[in-house]
C-alpha cells in the first residue's frame, strides 16, 4: 500500500514524544502505531473504492473526524491529518490519474480553459457536465483551488460559479472546492462577497451551498437580498433561505441536501 511522505515524520515525531521508553518499548510502541495506522487506512481505501467521482469524499471525512485512536490529543490529530493525506492521494490515483500526470502549468492552464465554459452561451447541458467534470478531476490533480482566472470581472472560481448562466452542474463543485482549500470569505472588484454575488444572479443552489459549507450568513446578506431581488418568486425563495440560516447556529443543518455533479 503506498505511504504517504509525511509517515516517516509522523512515526518519527510519536517516537520522539515518547518519553525516554526503552529501545525496545520504542520499536513496539512505533510499530504499534505503524499497524494501527496501516489498519485506518485499508478502511479508508475501502470506502473510496465504494465512492464514485459524484462524491469522491463521501463518509470519508466524517469517518477521519470520528478517529480516536490515541490518548495524546495532539498525537491524535497528527494521526487524522496523516489519514487525511493518505485520502487525498489515492482519491487523485483513483479518479484524476490521467490529470495527475500534468504539471502545474498543465493543470492550471486547463482550469483556466475549463472555466471559460462556465460563460459559454447558448447553454450546452452535456458540455457543462463534462467540463465539471474535468474541472473537478483537474482540483484533485493538485490545480489551486484559488487560482486567480481572469473572465467576466471575477478572478476566482467560486466567483465564476456564482454568476454562472446555469445553477447546475456548477454550484455543485462548492463542496469539492472547499476539501481542497478554496477561500469562501474573499471578496471581488465591486466588494461582493461570493454569497451577495450568488444572491444577486439568483443562484439558489450555490446560496445554499455556500451556507451547507459554512459561509456565515449576515443581516447584511439578508438586506441585500430584499434590496436586490426582492418581490419575486426565486428572490423571495432565497430571502427565505437566508432568514432560516440567521435562526441557526450550525446553517449545514438546514438542508438534507447532497448535490453532485453529473458523470
Amino acid at each position: 500500500m503506498k505511504k504517504t511522505n509525511s509517515m516517516f515524520y509522523f512515526l518519527l515525531t510519536i517516537f520522539g514524544n515518547s518519553n525516554c521508553m526503552e529501545e525496545l518499548t520504542q520499536k513496539i510502541y512505533v510499530e504499534t502505531i505503524s499497524s494501527v495506522l496501516n489498519d485506518q487506512e485499508k478502511i479508508i481505501l475501502s470506502i473510496i473504492q465504494g465512492n464514485d467521482l459524484s462524491a469522491p469524499f463521501n463518509n470519508i471525512i466524517e469517518y477521519i473526524n470520528a478517529v480516536n485512536v490515541l490518548s495524546d490529543k495532539q498525537q491524535n490529530e497528527m494521526f487524522k491529518q496523516e489519514l487525511m493525506a493518505f485520502a487525498y492521494e489515492h482519491i487523485k490515483d483513483r479518479f484524476a490519474i490521467a490529470e495527475s500526470k500534468l504539471s502545474s502549468n498543465e493543470l492550471h492552464e486547463k482550469l483556466t480553459k475549463a472555466v471559460k465554459v462556465i460563460y459559454e452561451y447558448p447553454i450546452d447541458e452535456k458540455k457543462d457536465e463534462e467540463t465539471a467534470v474535468q474541472i473537478a478531476k483537474l482540483i484533485m490533480a493538485g490545480a489551486d483551488a484559488n487560482l486567480e482566472i481572469s473572465q467576466h470581472k471575477e478572478n476566482h472560481i467560486l466567483f465564476h460559479i456564482a454568476k454562472a448562466y446555469v445553477e447546475q452542474p456548477w454550484s455543485s463543485l462548492v463542496p469539492l472546492l472547499k476539501i481542497y482549500g478554496a477561500k469562501f470569505d474573499g471578496r471581488n472588484a465591486k466588494g461582493l462577497t461570493v454569497l451577495k454575488l450568488a444572491i444577486k444572479n439568483w443562484n439558489t443552489a450555490m446560496v445554499k451551498q455556500l451556507i451547507v459549507q459554512g459561509v456565515q450568513v449576515e443581516k447584511s446578506d439578508l438586506d441585500f437580498a430584499r434590496s436586490e431581488i426582492g418581490d419575486t418568486a426565486k428572490g423571495d425563495t432565497i430571502i427565505s433561505i437566508l432568514k432560516e440560516a440567521l435562526k441557526f447556529q450550525k446553517p449545514r443543518e438546514l438542508f438534507m441536501y447532497s448535490a453532485t455533479y453529473s458523470v
